[in-house]
């Protein structure tokens, strides 16, 4: 069973929505979000598909030379095939920005500008793909062909929402030229807006915006 790119990536952002209020609070701890927010889309692969699909993180072996790759997508059947009969049926490279205030550390103008341009050469050099990557049979269906870019864009403040429209534009403005936004669909799909948090005697407005791209 293969999901589209763009149901996978709809069905994540209903899933984070769900998700928002165990979330949210983490983003105040901006250093450890990319592989919290990877880790709970590999849990989603798992749960919307019953079982039927995965997925690993930083799978690629670094002494052949092979790129690690964020996520790569797996199918396949343990009970009716043999192991070496799993394949890989995607791959997707992930970025987490943040603009924040006080408690979360967050990413400069000119910082955001070089994490794309990092996030974009993480994801070019595709096709050709091999035949295999970290051991594992490389099988892409229609439309998963290119390595999707998985972008988190999130916001804290305190107690405000002051700059968060202007941060969002950025992120936007910065990607242009370096990324095909996915058509029919915003740039930046909302997860959730101005969730409150408080914790040390203190209110934070977090938000959490999600981006499926395409390197150029």
């Amino acid at each position: 069973m293969h999901h589209s790119a763009l149901e996978l990536f709809d069905g994540f952002v209903r899933h984070l929505e769900k998700r928002r209020l165990d979330i949210a609070p983490l983003q105040l701890a901006a250093s450890s979000m990319e592989d919290r927010l990877v880790k709970e889309f590999v849990n989603y692969v798992h749960e919307s598909s019953g079982g039927k699909r995965f997925a690993f993180t930083n799978l690629g072996n670094t002494g052949s030379h092979e790129r690690r790759i964020d996520i790569c997508l797996l199918s396949g059947d343990l009970l009716t095939r043999a192991e070496e009969d799993i394949s890989i049926c995607g791959f997707i490279e992930a970025k987490y920005l943040i603009r924040s205030a006080r408690l979360a550390e967050g990413n400069d103008d000119d910082n955001i500008l070089q994490l794309l341009k990092k996030l974009r050469g993480q994801a070019t050099g595709y096709p050709p793909f091999p035949p295999k990557h970290g051991g594992y049979r490389v099988s892409l269906p229609p439309g998963w062909q290119v390595v999707r870019c998985l972008v988190f864009a999130a916001h804290a403040s305190r107690g405000t929402e002051e700059g968060k429209e202007d941060f969002f534009a950025k992120v936007q403005r910065k990607a242009v030229g370096l990324f095909t936004f996915t058509e029919g669909h915003e740039a930046l799909s909302s997860a959730w807006e101005d969730t409150e948090v408080e914790t040390l005697g203190a209110k934070f407005r977090v938000s959490l915006r999600v981006g499926l791209w395409r390197p150029r």
